[in-house]
């Protein structure tokens, strides 16, 4: 079928084109195409996005000047359904942002650059849950009507700004087209307008992602970050350190996503610390917290949160028994909390080496021993698991997205999928995950030139390598996705080279501190306002796409798997037979460098969606 594209008139791009050479303009692309400051883009007067109810779509919004601009303020459509003017997306679920540039000193790997790059999501406001600091006292509180600094924005000569515009369709919305018109001005004068064209399409997606996630966090980082801290811990201990995990978790469920929450227990009053923990995390955990902009939205893993491994052994033991039974009880859940809880072992990437997992298999027997339902996951391959005889001390093997499908100059070439049924099947409880690793962008070098075209979460990698991971996990069916913080650098995300780990930028760094006024080594940025909220990154809205992208693949896999598959493979290609005689390359197809055409992925990517709609509907829809 065609490839789909922003809509425009001939007699709109002749206007454009006419335009004298010194006039502003204003255009919009699709939201997983990534624009930097002087990059080209076309221009449109019109833009369509397409979205199933309950479903978040963005595009932005590119004003590039042609002379200084000082006063740029951007009005959000108010889109309302064809034939139906009062039928209308309210306009709380469209919100705007202003595309934060960082600088970069050194790019993640070959695909990547130096220079400015955007990422930090900068809003106009966002309501919700917020912390607000009373003279020192720290308590959470809604946000509502807060007007941060996004607008009126500034922007140099020949140097784009750009607005990221974030719809989200109510579970509710009526099907059908919906219409309205984006402003953008200066100072009061117009620079212009873009029609917006929504087709809400008629069916709805799930608030609790069908693909399991747990990303975890650097907490006293965040408390650092705000402000709210004891030298580099977080001050106050548990109450102040829940009330950060509480605001950033939640806002992470808004994004599909669900963040492992960080505890200490008080091992000298048991009851005390299932009674705070409940009270602290239960509504956000079962997915009833007020709130939640994703309603309902239930964390889809509990990350076992009381493993020291300094504790002796019965100390260990009555703290996983204690654990087991406070997440097995029933009353005020809305799921078995037990059910989607795992220890993850440690040591971290044991590798070969059959020394490192000695622990884990310790772990893992120990964990069994104290309820034989308590799953144990460890980040290693199922070679390594059987090289190093762990048996069936672990449950959930989660190797490296790049060890899943191997390229062909690797130590090891080729899709190994197939390697994992014999340990899938051993077990009901047992499970196949994938992470993202540094590997995808090389973790000690930025001219590596295999670590180019995997799924890459670093902010100088295409908008559709962002959004590209879940789509690896429909293709090789592994349904769990791990990644190793959300905040790792958040006291320095601001500044420049700020996120920059193992020679990636933004490795382990999702968000930013949204804090009112700059904070003594802490945020060097302030968004105003009076409350304290986390920041998504472009980087964190593509995850999102993409989490959404496989309940599209999902719920057409129901209804026909090998029509699910066909469009999967064909975004991301198999580009053969590997050395052990598998399919391989999707994997590794995320990206075409070095002939990179962002935009064409873009539109292929939306083309795909459009052809797993049809599926889900049987239709020729939208």
């Amino acid at each position: 079928m065609p490839t789909a594209s922003p809509a425009i008139s001939l007699a709109s791009f002749l206007l454009l084109l006419a335009a004298p050479s010194g006039a502003q303009t204003v255009t919009a692309v699709r939201s997983s195409l990534k624009v930097r400051q002087t990059d080209k883009v076309p221009l449109v007067s019109s833009l369509e996005i397409r979205a199933a109810r309950n479903e978040f779509e963005s595009f932005q919004v590119v004003v590039t000047a042609k002379s200084p601009l000082s006063a740029v303020t951007v009005a959000p459509p108010t889109l309302a359904l064809d034939g139906s003017p009062t039928t209308t997306i309210p306009a709380p679920e469209i919100r705007l942002y202003r595309e934060q540039n960082v600088y970069f000193t050194s790019p993640s790997n070959p695909e990547g650059d130096r220079g400015w790059w955007p990422d930090a999501l900068v809003p106009a406001r966002e309501d919700g849950a917020a912390v607000f600091n009373n003279n020192g006292a720290w308590s959470e509180g809604v946000s509502t009507g807060e007007t941060r600094n996004a607008f009126p924005a500034s922007v140099s000569a020949r140097n784009n700004l750009v607005v990221f515009v974030d719809v989200h369709v109510p579970a509710s919305q009526p099907p059908g087209r919906y219409t309205g018109n984006v402003t953008v001005s200066n100072g009061g004068k117009l620079l212009g307008t873009i029609g917006v064209i929504l087709y809400v399409r008629n069916f709805g997606l799930p608030s609790t992602s069908s693909l399991p996630t747990a990303f975890a966090v650097s907490i006293d980082h965040m408390c650092v970050a705000h402000g709210n801290a004891s030298g580099p811990w977080c001050a106050n201990g548990n109450p102040d350190f829940h009330l950060w995990a509480r605001l950033y978790g939640r806002f992470l469920l808004d994004h599909r996503i669900t963040m492992s929450l960080p505890d200490h227990p008080n091992p000298s009053d048991w009851q005390a610390t299932f009674a705070t923990y409940d009270k602290d995390y239960g509504s956000v955990i079962n997915g009833t917290d007020a709130s939640q902009r994703l309603a309902g939205a239930q964390m889809t893993t509990l990350v076992y949160p009381w493993f020291d491994g300094n504790d002796d052994a019965s100390t260990a033991t009555a703290k996983m028994s204690n654990w087991a039974t406070f997440t097995k009880a029933t009353t005020g859940r809305t799921f078995s909390w037990f059910s989607r809880t795992f220890h993850y072992a440690h040591p971290d990437e044991p590798g070969s080496n059959c020394a490192n997992w000695t622990p884990i298999i310790n772990q893992g027997t120990w964990a069994h021993g104290v309820d034989p339902g308590f799953r144990v996951m460890v980040t290693g391959t199922v070679a390594d698991d059987l090289a190093c005889n762990a048996g069936n001390a672990v449950n959930i093997l989660n190797p490296p997205v790049d060890f899943l499908d191997m390229k062909p100059n690797a130590f090891a070439p080729g899709n190994h999928r197939a390697d994992y049924a014999a340990f899938l099947s051993s077990a009901p409880v047992n499970a196949l995950w994938m992470y993202q690793s540094c590997d995808v962008h090389d973790c000690g070098s930025s001219t590596n030139a295999s670590a180019v075209n995997w799924p890459n979460f670093m902010v100088d990698a295409t908008g559709v390598q962002n959004r590209a991971e879940p789509w690896m996990h429909f293709i090789y069916d592994a349904p769990g996705m791990l990644y190793w913080d959300i905040s790792n650098k958040l006291p320095d995300a601001w500044r420049n080279d700020g996120i920059y780990d193992f020679t990636g930028q933004g490795d382990g760094s999702l968000v930013y501190p949204g804090t009112p006024t700059t904070v003594v080594n802490g945020s060097s940025s302030a968004i105003g306002g009076t409350s304290h909220i986390p920041i998504a990154s472009y980087r964190l809205k593509m995850i999102r796409e993409g989490l959404e992208d496989y309940e599209y693949l999902s719920l057409c896999k129901a209804v026909n798997p090998t029509t699910a598959m066909n469009i999967a493979r064909g975004m991301f290609p198999m580009s053969g037979t590997g050395a052990n005689g598998q399919p391989t390359g999707s994997m590794y197809s995320a990206n075409n460098y070095p002939s990179s055409t962002p935009a064409a992925f873009a539109d292929n990517l939306e083309n795909a969606r459009t052809q797993l709609a049809q599926c889900i509907t049987g239709g020729a829809g939208p």
